[in-house]
């Protein structure tokens, strides 16, 4: 399911740049990608599922690996464990697989603009911004 995921996301930067190019003339346009989810949603009495010890160190990774946006933090992302996110009420999985095919192999500027699990689940904005363009072809591993 993650490898599924993942080409979709690339096949998506590459019909953006397509059909870019082909209306601009050019081959270099932005090309923008909003992924929402979340990470956990079991964070004490106020979370929208019952509380689960295991979700601080999971979110603390999750919000360092897309402060990173690194090969090793990609790898990490790539790694999860579904059943554990499922577990954890995670639902931000499924479109980090998206977000890592779509820039797979491209650097990244990452940087966490805001985190809050006030309301019990763990919310996290981040920034991945990058120069270079997605290269056709490149898969995630």
């Amino acid at each position: 399911r993650a490898q599924e995921l993942a080409a979709r996301g690339a096949r998506a930067v590459a019909e953006a740049a397509g059909r870019s190019a082909r209306t601009s003339g050019q081959d270099d346009d932005l090309v923008a990608l909003v992924v929402v989810g979340s990470g956990s949603g079991r964070h004490g009495p106020d979370a929208p599922l019952a509380d689960d010890d295991r979700a601080p160190a999971l979110d603390a990774a999750l919000a360092a690996d897309l402060a990173d946006g690194g090969a090793a933090a990609r790898d990490r992302l790539a790694s999860l464990d579904p059943v554990l996110a499922a577990e954890l009420a995670v639902s931000g999985w499924g479109p980090w697989q998206v977000l890592l095919g779509a820039l797979a192999g491209v650097p990244v500027r990452a940087k966490v603009l805001a985190v809050d699990t006030t309301t019990g689940a763990h919310h996290l904005v981040a920034l991945w911004e990058s120069d270079a363009a997605p290269r056709p072809g490149t898969a995630v591993a």
